[in-house]
């Protein structure tokens, strides 16, 4: 199974990891930590907005948030995904 992480459980700081689901089994997203509850809609929409643009459809994400601004979480998110995709294409024969 391929996953990548980025980020840190430091304050202001995410932990985002991503894991390899089977194609057709869509996008499963769990959301845990300080911010989670207050701003749990934001954070789903960030997450929503950042895989439609790298068009990823199956995949399963986890969300550690110590009370991260919007552009931490997306960066996070993202780095998370070019980390999965290198090992991705490191797989490839």
């Amino acid at each position: 199974m391929r996953k990548a992480i980025a980020g840190s459980m430091e304050s202001m700081d995410c932990m985002v990891s991503v894991f390899e689901r089977p194609s057709g089994t869509g996008i499963t997203l769990s959301i845990g930590g300080s911010g989670s509850e207050l701003f749990h809609s934001a954070i789903v929409n960030t997450v929503n907005r950042t895989l439609s643009a790298f068009n990823i459809q199956d995949i399963e994400v986890h969300i550690q948030d110590c009370g991260a601004l919007e552009p931490v979480l997306s960066a996070r998110l993202e780095t998370a995904l070019l980390r999965y995709s290198v090992a991705s294409d490191e797989r490839e024969p």
